[in-house]
C-alpha cells in the first residue's frame, strides 16, 4: 500500500526545490548547469557556440535537478511523488537511486548527441519519464489520471502510449520540420524512457 514519499524520492524532491530556489535567487548559476546541445551547435551553427556557456560533462547530471519555472517543477514533483515512491518501495532505495541516476545521465547523453532540437534542456522530466516506464512494468494495470483529463487509464496504456507520442513529437516531427518546437523537450522524455526500457530489459534478461 502506498504510504507517502519514500527516502530517495523525498531527498530528490528536496534537492530539486533547493536548486530551484537558488535559480530564483542567483539567476547567473543557470548557464553553468543547463545541458546544451553541443553536438548540434558544432555540426550546424558553429557561430552559435559563442553565445553558449562552456560545456562540462557534469551537465549530463546537473541538468536533471533544474527547472524552467514553477509549473515545471510542480508537475515533475507530483509525478515523482506518485510514481517514484511506489517504484522505490518495490525495488528498494539503493536500486532506485541507481536507476534514477542512470535514466538522468543516460537521457542527458542521448539528448545532447541525437536531439535535432537546438534548444537547451533542463529538468527532472527525462529521469521521471524513465521512472514511469518502471512503474508501467511493475504496475501495468494500475489506473492513472493524466491531468487535466479526469479519466482513469491503465498505466501500461498511458505510459507506453506516452513513449510513442514522445518519439513522434521529439524525433519524427523535428526531422520532418526543422523549425518544429513547442518549448518542451519531447526528445528528452523519449530518451529517458528509452534508457529505462533498456535497463529493465537488461535486468529481466539477467534474471531469466
Amino acid at each position: 500500500m502506498f504510504r507517502g514519499p519514500t527516502p530517495v524520492v523525498t531527498n530528490i524532491l528536496i534537492i530539486n526545490i533547493i536548486v530551484f530556489l537558488l535559480q530564483l535567487i542567483f539567476s547567473e548559476v543557470e548557464p553553468y548547469l543547463i545541458l546544451e546541445k553541443v553536438n548540434w551547435v558544432i555540426k550546424r551553427d558553429p557561430d552559435l557556440m559563442k553565445t553558449l556557456p562552456e560545456f562540462n560533462f557534469i551537465q549530463w547530471l546537473t541538468y536533471a535537478f533544474m527547472h524552467g519555472g514553477f509549473l515545471h517543477i510542480l508537475f515533475n514533483s507530483i509525478a515523482l511523488y506518485g510514481l517514484g515512491s511506489m517504484v522505490e518501495m518495490t525495488i528498494g532505495s539503493r536500486r532506485f537511486i541507481e536507476f534514477y541516476l542512470i535514466c538522468a545521465i543516460g537521457a542527458g547523453i542521448v539528448t545532447s548527441i541525437f536531439d535535432p532540437n537546438p534548444y537547451p534542456v533542463l529538468g527532472a522530466s527525462a529521469a521521471i519519464a524513465g521512472v514511469a516506464i518502471a512503474f508501467a512494468v511493475l504496475y501495468p494495470n494500475n489506473e492513472l489520471i493524466l491531468f487535466p483529463i479526469p479519466i482513469p487509464i491503465r498505466a501500461k496504456y498511458l505510459i507506453w502510449g506516452s513513449f510513442v507520442i514522445s518519439f513522434v513529437l521529439g524525433v519524427v516531427l523535428p526531422l520532418i520540420n526543422s523549425g518544429y518546437g513547442d518549448g518542451i523537450s519531447h526528445f528528452g522524455h523519449f530518451a529517458g524512457m528509452l534508457v529505462a526500457a533498456i535497463y529493465v530489459a537488461y535486468f529481466r534478461y539477467l534474471k531469466r
